[in-house]
């Protein structure tokens, strides 16, 4: 179960975006969905990569995407199974 996600420098520059996500189990891996100021689904993003419980950063590319406020949610991947979606967490991206 995801406990908090924050991204992470907030606000952020560049092609590669960063997320802090505190975890209360281990994990698979995680989706990650991304949506726009007006909450239109804008990319979605998957990590195969094993999590500890926890505090882990993560970082993820999320090309094409304008500067602006978005909203980053994401959901823990438990042996293919998806658990519950996080609250959103605001990422602000610059130019």
């Amino acid at each position: 179960m995801i406990l908090q996600l924050q991204a992470w420098p907030n606000p952020q520059a560049g092609p590669r975006w960063g997320l802090a996500v505190d975890l209360s189990a281990a994990a698979v891996g995680l989706r990650l969905k991304v949506f726009t100021e007006s909450l239109v689904l804008a990319a979605r993003w998957e990590d195969a990569g094993a999590m500890s419980p926890g505090w882990n950063r993560l970082q993820f590319a999320v090309p094409g995407l304008p500067p602006g406020l978005y909203y980053v949610t994401a959901q823990v991947i438990d042996q293919g199974r998806g658990g519950a979606w996080a609250r959103p967490a605001k990422l602000v991206r610059l130019p």
